[in-house]
């Protein structure tokens, strides 16, 4: 007389526990796509109890725009198709959206396919991230757009990484091309006077310095003014991985501090000339 479980039995209890205590969710499907069975990690991201989500037809906790695409998915892989890991929203009770990744192996009855095997894995946290990072991307290419100035940044070996707007049209206009991704910032192209100054300037900064210089314009109309501000791009660790820079045109305040300065050396001349007069008046009588 046998005592115990068979081994197969025992085997698959065994197999159970380690799915009840898996980190990630563990489902079994039907061809017809009803959950036969899950743990409790699988109805904790749907947001159901264990029982609740056995017997329900997966549509019924996906969102509705991604049902049509699980639904081809569960037949191309019924058909033994490699399927990759997919990406699907699911709707909670209370309507809230999580983010799973979900991947399939085929349940086999014998030689028979049975269903399908889903591994669950919860990316709420990194999808809700992606957005944060993509809405934060966003607002800056449009506040450095919406700038009246040229914005650029290069790296540590003085190549282009990215610019707005104005700085590629500036230096489509100074050098009759723009700077691809990559591409040195000082190329041969530039006088040597000017190679030289610019690369001092970017290593300034690249030694962790802030700074800001006014220089008159080196391509196009030399009687502008432009200001630039060079500041160090440094990483999460705290290393400095290269620079930015922002120009912006004060001709107009160069133009008025000219004006200034005349107005004062025409005063001064005046004062000057009066002074004379009522000295040689005063020595003349």
């Amino acid at each position: 007389m046998r005592t115990g479980k068979e081994p197969s039995v025992a085997n698959e209890e065994r197999i159970r526990a380690l799915l009840e205590n898996s980190a990630y969710g563990y489902a079994e499907l039907n061809r017809e796509g009803v959950i036969l069975w899950g743990n409790e990690k699988a109805a904790e991201i749907v947001g159901e109890k264990p029982e609740a989500a056995t017997g329900k037809h997966f549509g019924a906790i996906l969102h509705p725009d991604d049902v049509e695409r699980a639904s081809k998915n569960l037949r191309a892989r019924l058909d033994r198709k490699i399927v990759s890991p997919e990406q699907y929203r699911i709707l909670t009770r209370t309507g809230e959206i999580r983010h799973v990744e979900v991947s399939t192996q085929l349940l086999m009855q014998g030689a028979d396919v049975a269903g399908l095997q889903a591994i669950l894995l919860d990316i709420t946290a990194r999808k809700r991230a992606e957005q944060t990072l993509q809405e934060t991307q966003a607002n800056l290419a449009a506040l450095i757009e919406n700038t009246d100035g040229t914005i650029w940044s290069v790296d540590t070996s003085y190549r282009f990484l990215a610019g707005n707007a104005l700085f590629m049209s500036d230096t489509q206009t100074g050098l009759g091309r723009r700077f691809a991704v990559g591409e040195s910032v000082l190329p041969d192209t530039i006088p040597d006077d000017s190679r030289r100054e610019w690369r001092e300037y970017y290593d300034r900064a690249l030694r962790g310095e802030g700074f800001s210089v006014e220089v008159p314009r080196r391509f196009g109309d030399p009687t502008k003014w432009m200001e630039f501000s060079f500041r160090p791009i440094k990483n999460t660790a705290g290393s400095i991985v290269g620079v930015s820079v922002f120009g912006r045109d004060i001709t107009g305040r160069k133009q008025a501090e000219q004006a200034i300065l005349l107005r004062e050396r025409e005063l001064q001349r005046t004062l000057e000339g009066n002074y004379r007069r009522h000295m040689d008046m005063g020595f003349c009588s």
